[in-house]
């Protein structure tokens, strides 16, 4: 391997100055293009708090939504999963999801700590997002990652569902 010169060039003021060579600038170019990767993708992944307040016990989420007359988000994902901290940046930080889960029970469930949840839920891809009833009945899911307004009209169509079969017409 070679190693990069340094050339000593001398003026006419017979001064000497030290010069890279292009080489040895080159190697300088890509460490610092590789820093600054390293540094975009680690703050691109860097976790986001929500805009709201996560349960983690599904249990108890049940018993807060019975209490309540309020429906149930159960949210399925993993520490691991790049879809999960996705949404977590870009729909859970958002005012309006917030404001739409106003009168809902959000429970956020690690598939990881609780594997037994994700398999009577069968849970099959992350993140998967799954609405119950307080009576813990499922009413609708979806699985994947979704914009914030896709997620604010899920939530709207599970609120629809869960009055139509209520009141039944």
């Amino acid at each position: 391997m070679r190693r990069s010169r340094i050339v000593q060039m001398t003026d006419s003021s017979s001064q000497t100055q030290t010069v890279a060579s292009p080489r040895g600038r080159l190697r300088r170019f890509w460490l610092l293009a590789v820093g600054v990767m390293v540094c975009m993708y680690l703050y691109s992944n860097r976790s986001v708090p929500a805009s709201f307040t996560w349960g983690h016990d599904l249990d108890a989420g049940l018993a807060q939504a019975g209490v309540k007359n309020h429906l149930v988000l159960a949210q399925f994902g993993a520490d691991w999963c790049g879809a999960c901290k996705l949404m977590d940046r870009q729909v859970f930080s958002r005012q309006e999801v917030a404001h739409a889960l106003a009168d809902w029970v959000p429970v956020h469930i690690d598939v990881d700590a609780h594997p037994r949840l994700a398999e009577k839920y069968e849970v099959e891809a992350l993140p998967t997002s799954i609405v119950l009833s307080p009576e813990g009945g499922q009413i609708s899911r979806l699985e994947g990652s979704m914009s914030s307004e896709q997620f604010l009209q899920f939530l709207e169509k599970s609120r629809t569902l869960r009055q139509s079969s209520t009141n039944p017409s």
